[in-house]
């Protein structure tokens, strides 16, 4: 049985996914023991975001191991990848700074992104396949976060889809039943 969930979260997660969460080592309180064998792949990965050459970013990097090092005992022990690049100056460490407002944006699993396929699967029917890929866009959002649409104002939602298409928006995108 945990041979087989091995397998499974091995599976789960593609080469792709577990090199790209190599982005962790730039969080402050990994990069002191980080190598830079280690993150030179997702430099690498990520070099059309980044503006300088290999010698640079090293340097760059290995003064950033230096700063966490002497600052690791003024810095929180629980720091979330939400909260890294407030601590990283962008002035000083540019690329440092842009690889760490990367980490964040990166999903934990591809659970989510099907999720996301799923309810577009769901909200383009035949029926509504002539509707604009805005509309469509806006429709699965407010699937996807609906927890947070509940928290909105049911009339500013109406308002906003309403004026959003070029169709009426009395027309239905579902069959209307004739009883």
């Amino acid at each position: 049985m945990l041979d087989q969930v091995i397998v499974d979260v091995a599976q789960r997660f593609t080469a792709h996914q577990r090199q790209s969460m190599q982005l962790c080592h730039f969080m402050p309180h990994n990069a002191p023991s980080a190598s830079w064998d280690g993150v030179k792949p997702v430099i690498d990965k990520f070099s059309a975001y980044l503006h300088s050459c290999d010698r640079l970013l090293k340097n760059e990097f290995c003064i950033w191991q230096q700063y966490c090092s002497d600052k690791k005992s003024e810095m929180p022990i629980a720091i979330s990848a939400v909260c890294a690049p407030n601590l990283c100056s962008s002035s000083v460490y540019p690329n440092i700074h842009k690889l760490l407002q990367i980490l964040p944006t990166l999903p934990v699993s591809p659970a989510e992104p099907e999720r996301m396929f799923s309810k577009v699967d769901l909200t383009l029917t035949d029926v509504c396949s002539t509707m604009s890929e805005e509309r469509l866009e806006a429709l699965v959002m407010i699937q996807a976060q609906r927890k947070r649409v509940i928290q909105l104002v049911n009339s500013d939602i109406i308002d906003k889809f309403a004026e959003s298409g070029s169709q009426p928006f009395i027309q239905p995108c579902w069959p209307v039943l004739n009883w």
